[in-house]
């Protein structure tokens, strides 16, 4: 049972799912709340406006609390990326 069912999610609550994310130069996915790097490094992302974004030196177990549509194969070196919803 989940007490907080009825409640409305706003960009601050807590993510309620989490999809594994393949690095692409070609494939969007639904715009996240958020991003998990499981594995350090490099993350090259398109931001919810569309601007392209490198974060750089990205550590393990880092949440990045970013609106992406896309993690691009190009730059990215990170790793275990999930998308927070």
């Amino acid at each position: 049972m989940d007490p907080f069912s009825g409640f409305t999610p706003s960009l601050n609550s807590p993510f309620v799912s989490a999809v594994a994310v393949t690095p692409s130069d070609t494939q969007t996915f639904a715009t996240t709340r958020g991003v998990y790097v499981g594995a350090a490094g490099n993350l090259v992302a398109t931001m919810a406006d569309g601007a392209t974004a490198i974060f750089e030196g990205v550590s393990a177990g880092s949440t990045l609390w970013i609106r992406v549509s896309q993690v691009r194969a190009s730059g990215t070196t990170a790793g275990a990326i999930l998308g927070l919803y």
